[in-house]
């Protein structure tokens, strides 16, 4: 393939990952396997939970702390930061005019993720080793499991150049809660990461296991997956080193060995890195992560420290996810792609929580939201370089941002269910003009899934909504609070219906795939 130096291709290949889905036949249900790790744990708030099935379901507990992230998670800090200053490759001293600059740049930073996140991967083989020799597994059943493991976890594209840690994947609740999942929640608790980002988690645990393995990245289609050296494997591989490796698609679940997605049609675009091959300019940026391995509590969306303007993290994303307490009292992203937009912008937090917040364009304060609801939203015009400050008035905990580029996602007239506007996004802000006023929308992408629909408007209003599948009313939202929630199936094509019980304004309609 074509090699280049280009920052924006750089950029773009993580932050534009594609998640691939693929539906097959599961197994039949059989009971649920628990394994722990071996060692005892001592900090529940740091135990995750995670399920996915193979053969078999299974339920894997293992403890991550911030510590097991510290020193990686600064190391990628750094990483982003100089991709805000133009300056990428400069902690591993690489030559940007190089021709393999960028091959050369990501094996240095999946170089430096394995050796750093190396003793909490290991510690997690353990497990996966002693599920083989008690389940008497071979070698491809036992790949087998750890695909799984891997492609259950939720698809969740990081901040900045787009990569987590191995241990932050693991440490991520993903789709899940704190605490242990129901019963009949089988697959994909906790755990979250993008496709290149799981396909190094996946790389490491079977380098750890014994095998051998490699990430294919992919600059021409903006995509990585796994690839393995297996014996007794079948399908489509790549030969590398005089072995043929199969490809593994890490994203979704039930992709097999050697099966590749048909949207990419020519392997010779992915190109094979072992993580395990390092450099001397590796040692210099090691020795920047842990001279500065300092982190806090953070979102999913965050990388910390970015408690000011200098530390901002950037973002290309809609909905953004952090975190804030007393300890950690503002956070601040660089919002990339909202220059020169119009934008309506909200936040969502606990009730028990008063978290505010500024869009800057360039040096310039465009709006501000002091609300203590427990939905605010403000919008203008972002003629510049665009900067959001989430500060802490009060209380702890989650909060998410969602982004509107443009403002209001509907498209009036949007009246009746024959006008309705059509929408793919995962949030929808519009706005409600009076009490006789309804909003309906065309939800693309829902077929199949079971969703939660979340309505957050302002406080002294009363909006409901109610969801239809293949124009059947199948379930109704009509509590007065903002943030009232409906979970639902969605065989078929989804509408919603949008209407007021009393007064007027805006609304921002928030929609979670779950299954």
């Amino acid at each position: 393939m074509k090699k280049t130096a280009c920052t924006a291709m750089l950029l773009t290949l993580l932050s534009g990952c594609i998640k691939i889905e693929f539906t097959q036949k599961q197994p039949e249900t059989k009971t649920q396997q628990q394994v722990s790790a071996p060692q005892a744990e001592t900090h529940a708030e740091n135990m995750r939970h995670y399920t996915f099935t193979a053969e078999t379901p299974y339920r894997i507990d293992f403890s991550v702390s911030e510590a097991d992230i510290a020193s990686a998670e600064a190391l990628l800090k750094e990483i982003d930061r100089e991709g805000l200053e133009n300056s990428e490759g400069r902690l591993f001293a690489l030559d940007r005019t190089d021709r393999n600059f960028l091959l050369s740049y990501w094996k240095c930073i999946y170089n430096s993720m394995y050796r750093l996140n190396r003793p909490v991967i290991a510690r997690l083989a353990d497990v996966f080793k002693r599920i083989k020799q008690e389940q008497n597994l071979n070698d491809i059943q036992l790949v087998y499991v750890i695909a799984r493991f891997v492609q259950s976890m939720q698809y969740y594209i990081p901040p900045g150049i787009g990569i987590y840690s191995p241990a932050r994947v693991l440490l991520e609740r993903g789709k899940g809660q704190e605490g242990p999942p129901p019963p009949d929640r089988t697959n994909g608790w906790h755990g979250a990461g993008d496709c290149d980002t799981k396909s190094l988690l996946m790389v490491l645990l079977f380098i750890e296991c014994g095998y051998d393995a490699v990430v294919l990245d992919s600059y021409r289609y903006h995509h990585a997956m796994a690839a393995i050296s297996l014996p007794g494997a079948d399908g489509v591989s790549i030969e590398y080193r005089g072995k043929n490796y199969y490809v593994i698609e890490s994203t979704f679940p039930n992709w097999a060995i050697g099966q590749m997605p048909p949207q990419y049609t020519d392997l010779s675009f992915f190109l094979p890195i072992d993580p395990r091959e390092g450099s001397p300019a590796v040692e210099r940026a090691l020795l920047s992560a842990h001279s500065n391995p300092a982190v806090t509590s953070q979102g999913a969306s965050e990388r910390e420290p970015n408690n000011a303007r200098a530390s901002a993290d950037k973002v290309g994303t809609i909905i953004i996810e952090g975190e804030l307490d007393e300890n950690d009292a503002e956070d601040w992203y660089r919002l990339s792609g909202q220059e020169g937009t119009f934008a309506a912008i909200t936040i969502i937090h606990g009730q028990d929580a008063d978290f505010n917040f500024e869009i800057f364009s360039d040096d310039t304060t465009v709006a501000s939201a002091h609300s203590s609801s427990q939905a605010d939203t403000v919008s203008g015009a972002i003629p510049g370089v665009c900067h959001l400050r989430v500060y802490r008035v009060s209380g702890r905990g989650k909060y998410t941002i969602i982004i509107s580029p443009g403002g209001a996602a509907e498209k009036e007239p949007n009246n009746t269910p024959e006008d309705a506007s059509q929408s793919s996004d995962m949030a929808i802000f519009g706005e409600l003009d009076n009490q006789s006023d309804i909003d309906y929308y065309f939800l693309g992408g829902q077929e199949g899934f079971n969703s939660t629909y979340t309505i957050y408007h302002a406080q002294n209003v009363d909006f409901d909504f109610e969801v239809f599948n293949d124009g059947r009313s199948i379930g109704r939202a009509s509590g007065s609070i903002s943030g009232d929630a409906l979970t639902i199936d969605n065989p078929g094509r989804v509408q919603i219906k949008i209407f007021s019980k009393r007064g007027s304004g805006w609304y921002l309609m928030k929609i979670d795939r779950n299954r």
